[in-house]
């Protein structure tokens, strides 16, 4: 290449060089939105929602007008879970206990202890929310737990697994399947905590409690 060409062809990249930063530094110094100070109750649960206990984190982006009845479809199971006249919880049990709780295959202790209080409001708004909730598995499904809410009329259980992160619930004395979904992080945290807290004999609940090395002081919260 001559020398006058060569010259000329850096002289031309030199320019476009300088003219692309000197854009760039026009719009950085344009004035943008100011950052708004985020409440202190909103970070605490961002930081509670970005906590990992495994290395494939279950989340799920859902849309701004994404409401609970995308997962809970059934006006009556909303209405169970938001007003029982009961809640329960079954820990799992071997098939030869007597009365025993049979549902798609597994089997559940008939004697549930009764949750009562702030535990059960904090459950029940738990299961409400889709902040709990993430795609499902495609693990095999081993419930531990069996929630039981009894209303007018009206039974639904939801049938926990926390190896697979999967809930199933189940409708009526025939166990009809009402919906299914997995456990978000925060949702398998949370659910793992009050069902431990409320059953503390149950060993493989307190096992994977230990495993996880959950802290005893998160606050309730409310999800959306």
């Amino acid at each position: 290449m001559p020398i006058t060409k060569h010259v000329r062809f850096v002289a031309t990249l030199l320019i476009g060089v300088a003219l692309g930063a000197a854009l760039t530094v026009v719009y950085l110094r344009q004035p943008g939105e100011v950052a708004k100070e985020v409440p202190k109750e909103v970070a605490k649960q961002s930081r509670l929602s970005l906590k990992v206990f495994h290395p494939f984190p279950s989340g799920w982006l859902f849309p701004p007008d994404f409401h609970i009845e995308g997962i809970i479809p059934d006006a009556s199971d909303l209405q169970a879970l938001q007003t029982p006249a009961r809640v329960t919880l079954h820990p799992r049990c071997k098939a030869d206990v007597p009365d025993a709780i049979q549902i798609a295959g597994f089997h559940f202790m008939p004697q549930g202890t009764e949750v009562s209080g702030e535990p059960r409001t904090n459950l029940l708004d738990l299961t409400r929310s889709i902040s709990a909730y993430g795609p499902p598995s495609m693990c095999a499904f081993g419930p531990g737990v069996l929630m039981r809410c009894e209303g007018k009329g009206h039974v639904l259980d939801l049938l926990f697994c926390f190896s697979c992160d999967d809930v199933h619930a189940f409708r009526g004395p025939k166990h009809e399947q009402a919906f299914g979904a997995g456990m978000s992080d925060l949702g398998r945290r949370l659910f793992l905590q009050y069902f431990t807290l409320a059953l503390p004999e149950n060993a493989e609940l307190k096992a994977l409690y230990q495993a996880y090395d959950l802290p005893t002081d998160i606050p309730p919260v409310r999800l959306r």
